[in-house]
């Protein structure tokens, strides 16, 4: 190593001692942001003693070497840090930069205070012309507390100097106090207190615990497990407590054990679980609480779900009904890579299940101060904090506007960049960090906004987003694209709906055709349920007809009231997924329109080939589709497909309804009965006084006729006493729908 080399080694080793503790002192954590080769950057990494320090490092670079998984970095949440290496690419083989903004955000949060995040960043001619990557560099810029270094440009200990202005800005700022339990602030004593009163409270009271990083939430938990162990050893019947925790992975509870451990010294831990007395606090991974839960064999005083918003939300609706006293903590700004589908969509599965829930937030940071640094950076890079314009509602006689934004405009304009996106996480429950970068940085992506005009002020009211696939989107030709993925050599980036048809459907001239995916179309909240959808719906179809595009279509997590949105719609259902999909807890439902003759006929043969499908799968990989959903799909059968209601057979349906006959001799009859009234739309033709009957008779026969449901299982879903019980009820409500 050379002399010059080995001095600015020394040179940096000196300013960074000097920087992190500034860092310590203000308590807060920095950002250094690493512009240059990935060598030049271990070099000087590598020139900082460990000195006992916990330093996490996530990296796809042979140079510097990873101890994240490029997959596995939420298992990292609820661990503490106090370096954390960020190694951002250069190009990926699609010629941009995959920058992995949910891991960025989300590892961010492990810092302590004193806590330094090492941004490696390539110079900028080798970051593949990323949008995403040039903004990180301007925001940086805007922060004095942070600090570029450029392999470029001569280092100085003149930045040591430039930074000792920042001293004692904050050095008295939110000092922490102690409250009871030693709790050290007076939200986390709340949140213990509120945590005590769902287990000595009401029955089926849940509480859900929120808060951004670093506000003492799982030690909060902890807390109060420790006083639940206390307590049941001081209570007259000294009765043990069971106490149960799952989240994500085991490694993101270290804090709440550790805490725990400090909390009740006398208590002793042993691989999963933590002992006092004879009670207990034990982890249980999430599929193996659901199970347990399903056999009424968790027997827990009070069950506890950290880092709720990882784990899908269909799951968590299990364990609501099966386990009566929980409680659900959660982090505020989608940093377990969820979006917000926490806030939103649990939300309703609570308010369905137990109204009586309770939530409580944490707002005072315990592991920086207040204001701190890398949080505002980390908040505005990624729009953690993008929030909703607040606006009136939708006004008719206001001019309406639907046009396209370009990348360079999103990239000029932080506030409407950050109000699109308010609407897009509001929206869809899975919008994440990544999104961002998606945004900027896709070339096959289109952006669109729909504006209400008053005056010269454009106020947003809805967004959409598209993908632009297949024929002139790939660089390959159709008959390579079909080998390459016909071959098992694996599947295409963004070309979605061609691989679909091509896999799914056999189409082997698929990548022959061009198409536009809508991957999101979101309107404002205040907006909803008032055609604005619908508008914005017209608008694109009228964009890719005059841009010649063969198809338009669209994937989405399937329920009857958005599949409907896109029937009424005009586009043609032409999949249901198979397994359901782990953040959403729905099959996914894929719809197309053809916009050319030349596409019409093939979607003509795809569809049919769906329908004639969908009714055998049934009973196989659809048998615990939702009766509603089934509904949906029915009703949008063409009218070809509806058996014929002979004579013959509405008598037997009769004779049924009368008792004269038994059910297994007139099901076949009673299953084309069925058929006929939901493709015909004889189902929408009763009034509403015998609507819910016919609902509820029609739900019954799906499950036993169509999805071949036992009836002990329908039985004991309906709240049904037997066989006898079920056939005469079915009898009954088909006898006075008749």
């Amino acid at each position: 190593m050379k002399y010059k080399e080995i001095k600015m080694l020394k040179d940096f080793l000196t300013w960074f001692k000097s920087y992190s503790a500034q860092a310590l002192m203000q308590n807060e954590r920095r950002l250094i942001l690493l512009e240059g080769s990935q060598c030049w950057a271990n070099e000087l990494l590598s020139s900082i003693p460990p000195n006992g320090k916990s330093w996490l490092t996530y990296s796809d670079s042979p140079v510097i070497l990873s101890n994240v998984g490029q997959k596995q970095f939420r298992q990292k949440l609820g661990v503490e840090s106090d370096y954390l290496t960020f190694v951002c690419p250069e190009v990926d083989g699609y010629g941009t930069n995959p920058f992995n903004a949910d891991a960025f955000s989300a590892l961010s949060g492990t810092l302590v205070a004193g806590g330094i995040l090492f941004l490696v960043m390539p110079a900028k001619d080798k970051s593949g012309g990323s949008f995403f990557v040039e903004r990180l560099r301007s925001l940086i810029n805007r922060y004095k507390t942070h600090c570029v270094i450029k392999e470029k440009e001569v280092f100085s200990l003149q930045n040591c100097q430039h930074d000792q202005l920042l001293l004692n800005k904050h050095k008295d700022s939110d000092p922490l106090g102690t409250f009871p339990y030693s709790c050290k602030t007076e939200d986390q004593f709340f949140a213990v207190e509120s945590i005590l009163k769902v287990v000595s409270g009401h029955r089926k009271r849940p509480l859900v615990i929120t808060a951004d990083r670093g506000r003492g939430k799982s030690s909060a938990l902890a807390i109060a497990c420790a006083e639940l162990l206390k307590s049941a050893l001081s209570s007259a019947q000294k009765n043990p407590i069971e106490i149960v925790i799952s989240s994500g992975h085991i490694n993101a509870l270290s804090i709440f054990f550790e805490q725990l451990n400090s909390s009740l010294i006398e208590g002793e831990q042993l691989n999963k679980s933590f002992t006092y007395q004879k009670s207990r606090v034990r982890f249980l991974p999430i599929d193996e609480l659901i199970s347990l839960s399903l056999k009424g064999e968790v027997n827990a005083n009070l069950v506890i779900i950290d880092e709720a918003a990882s784990i899908p939300v269909h799951l968590l609706k299990k364990l609501l009904q099966y386990n009566h006293r929980m409680v659900f903590a959660s982090t505020t700004h989608g940093y377990e890579g969820a979006g917000r589908g926490f806030a939103i969509k649990f939300k309703q599965v609570l308010d369905d299940i137990c109204p009586n829930w309770r939530a409580i937030q944490m707002h005072q940071p315990m592991r920086w101060r207040i204001d701190d640094p890398l949080e505002a950076f980390i908040f505005d890079s990624c729009l953690l904090n993008a929030k909703l314009a607040p606006r009136k509602h939708l006004q008719e006689s206001k001019e309406k506007i639907f046009k396209q934004i370009s990348k360079q405009a999103l990239m000029q304009n932080e506030n409407l960049l950050s109000e699109m996106y308010a609407i897009l996480v509001t929206a869809h429950y899975q919008t994440k960090p990544n999104d961002i970068k998606l945004l900027l940085d896709n070339p096959q992506l289109e952006c669109f906004c729909l504006f209400e005009k008053e005056g010269s002020k454009e106020t947003i009211l809805g967004v959409a987003i598209i993908m632009r696939e297949g024929l002139a989107n790939s660089t390959a030709t159709s008959e390579d694209n079909y080998h390459y993925i016909t071959r098992n050599k694996g599947r295409l980036k963004n070309h979605f709906l061609p691989q679909s048809l091509l896999i799914q459907h056999h189409v082997e001239q698929a990548f022959e055709f061009s198409y536009f995916r809508i991957m999101r179309i979101a309107v404002h909240p205040q907006c909803q349920s008032k055609g604005v959808g619908t508008v914005m719906m017209k608008q694109l179809i009228t964009y890719a007809r005059s841009k010649q595009i063969d198809y338009i279509g669209a994937s989405f997590g399937a329920n009857a009231r958005l599949l409907s949105f896109w029937l009424e719609n005009d586009f043609q259902l032409v999949g249901i997924g198979f397994t359901k999909d782990q953040s959403s807890g729905e099959h996914s439902a894929m719809v197309l329109q053809s916009l050319t003759k030349f596409s019409t006929s093939l979607l003509s043969q795809v569809t049919e080939r769906f329908y004639h499908q969908f009714e055998y799968l049934l009973v196989d990989e659809y048998k615990y589709l939702s009766v509603d959903l089934v509904i949906c799909i029915l009703k949008s059968f063409p009218l070809k497909l509806a058996p014929e209601l002979t004579p013959s057979l509405l008598k037997e349906v009769a004779d049924f309804s009368n008792g004269i006959r038994q059910f297994s001799p007139c099901v076949y009859s009673l299953h084309k009965w069925l058929k006929n009234i939901l493709i015909t739309g004889v189902l929408n033709t009763h009034k509403s006084s015998s609507l819910d009957q016919v609902e509820h008779l029609v739900g019954l026969l799906i499950q036993r006729i169509m999805q071949k449901h036992s009836v002990s299982a329908l039985c004991l879903e309906h709240n049904l006493t037997g066989r006898k019980t079920f056939e005469s009820t079915i009898k009954k409500q088909l006898h006075q729908i008749l």
